[in-house]
């Protein structure tokens, strides 16, 4: 074997193993291992399809040495029977493991970036897609052998295509991150079939012509326009969708059941993207940690178990801060979070910190206690995440932000927040799924300020009811009159819409008066 194809050898060996550390780190703890097996799975299929590929554009020659199409070790691999074989393999796997045909294409093309970047590298010394040979006097140009080994200096079309496809795939990821399943595999497709099919016009190594075009060109441009169709497919499945869901009520009214919305949610979906956010923003701002309070309650259990399953738990650190009056069944179902996961914890007690203020002020109602005991804890979790070196994790929903059940400046504090889009009966889906102790998903939830509170007894509604309703309203742009004419009481629908009208002031920033060009919000950037 020459020095060349052990490098080529090399470095697709280690493109693949980054390929596959990226699909092992994109997943969830228990699901990595079977995600990993299934990426080798397909690079496997990759590496059948690129030799299939490169035989099937050569059958001339391999016509004469039929014994030379099994030695892949020789070289000759075609990209796009790499593609095909890999995606191949990813549907048989999809179907085998009963997952998600465009989910596992979305999780298989994480490996393209490096793998091809990888590929392209070690071309450079095996006298294939290489460029014009240059003079000796001009810019850029790099020693690079021909299909017979002859060395010139030419251009350097191998480390061009590299560093351009790495960028560009990466680009492709990051943009389709949180978007919709099918995406991502598509963007990268097309991307992909476009870089191969634009570098091909440079290539001056010799290739099967037809119609006066290389036939790598040809293939790339086809694999162009069935990535396009693949598009228009998903474009036009989730118009369908979307039709679907938006649909408005005809001139006869719907049964209340009929009229209710289904928040029902894909458990395994959410997971997944929960987590890749906790791990995308936390490395954003250039950190590994991360900092929360375990009330006890089911958004900071659910919370603290995606933590974990994003960051280990050796990098998320739990926090109980009690009050005196704190049920101490709190501190029971806190503790138990903490025994499954195994996360680190401290227990802060707030008492001796917030009573001397409420002795200077004897006529302090429950409300205004509850506020200071909410901003003294988000007090304890900011300096604790500085001692920790990590950031504050929020463990609101979205139903306690729409209706402003909390505390600004305390609970609804944090520097991210992966529940937020949730509403509470959604929490509780995803809680379920997830294993959080069934004891606590069942008790009747409650911010634990004082003795007897719950949420619902305070809010007046069931989180049932408000989050069917809110639903409606907020997400699907439903008219209150609408909501009034299905089933809910007048009362019970203006009363929600004063409560999210008169709350708007804690989802936002603090309005700034604008006096110069350049303001501290969106100006600058």
């Amino acid at each position: 074997m020459t020095v060349s194809l052990r490098l080529f050898t090399l470095l697709t060996g280690f493109g693949a193993s980054l390929g596959l550390w990226r699909v092992y780190r994109s997943l969830p703890a228990e699901q990595a291992l079977k995600g990993s097996l299934s990426g080798l799975w397909v690079l496997c299929g990759a590496l059948l399809g690129a030799r299939t590929g490169y035989v099937l554009m050569h059958m001339n020659y391999f016509n004469l040495h039929p014994e030379l199409i099994p030695r892949t070790w020789l070289g000759g691999l075609n990209a796009f029977g790499a593609l095909a074989g890999a995606v191949l393999f990813a549907v048989l796997a999809a179907i085998v493991l009963r997952e998600g045909i465009l989910e596992k294409l979305d999780l298989m093309s994480l490996i393209l970036a490096p793998l091809g970047t990888a590929v392209w590298l070690g071309l450079w010394g095996e006298g294939v897609a290489y460029g014009k040979v240059l003079t000796a006097d001009s810019f850029g140009g790099v020693m690079t052998p021909d299909e017979g080994g002859v060395l010139a200096l030419r251009f350097p079309l191998q480390i061009v295509a590299a560093i351009s496809l790495l960028v560009i795939l990466l680009g492709i990821e990051r943009l389709t991150i949180h978007k919709r399943t099918g995406l991502r595999f598509m963007m990268i497709g097309l991307c992909f079939s476009l870089h191969t099919a634009l570098i091909s016009l440079f290539r001056v190594d010799p290739a099967q012509m037809v119609a006066g075009m290389r036939i790598d060109t040809l293939i790339s441009l086809g694999f162009t326009l069935a990535f396009i169709l693949l598009g228009i497919l998903l474009s036009v499945t989730r118009e369908k969708s979307d039709k679907i869901k938006n649909t408005t009520i005809s001139n006869e009214p719907l049964s209340m059941e009929e009229y209710m919305p289904d928040l029902t949610i894909d458990t395994d979906l959410i997971r997944k993207t929960l987590t890749d956010f906790i791990r995308t923003e936390l490395g954003r701002a250039g950190y590994t940690k991360t900092v929360l309070g375990l009330s006890g309650g089911v958004d900071s259990a659910l919370s603290c178990y995606l933590a974990v399953e994003a960051l280990g738990a050796e990098n998320v650190l739990t926090i109980r801060m009690p009050y005196r009056t704190s049920s101490p069944e709190s501190l029971a179902h806190a503790q138990l979070v903490i025994d499954a996961l195994g996360v680190q914890t401290l227990t802060i007690p707030i008492t001796e910190m917030v009573e001397p203020l409420f002795n200077r002020y004897p006529e302090m109602d429950g409300r205004r206690k509850g506020n200071i005991m909410a901003r003294e804890r988000m007090i304890i979790l900011f300096d604790q995440s500085a001692a920790f070196e990590g950031l504050v994790l929020g463990t609101g929903n979205k139903t306690e932000y729409l209706l402003g059940y909390t505390t600004l400046y305390g609970d609804s504090a944090s520097a991210l927040n992966p529940l937020g889009d949730l509403y509470k009966t959604q929490v509780w889906q995803l809680a379920r799924a997830m294993g959080v102790p069934e004891v606590i998903i069942e008790k009747a939830p409650s911010a634990d300020l004082w003795v007897g509170q719950t949420d619902e007894g305070e809010l007046g509604f069931t989180y049932a009811d408000v989050d069917k309703l809110l639903f409606l309203l907020v997400d699907q742009r439903t008219s209150p009159q609408e909501c009034i004419e299905n089933g809910f009481s007048e009362s019970f629908v203006r009363a929600v819409i004063e409560q999210v009208r008169k709350t708007q002031f804690k989802r936002v920033l603090p309005p700034i008066a604008k006096l110069s060009n350049q303001m501290i919000d969106y100006d600058f950037l």
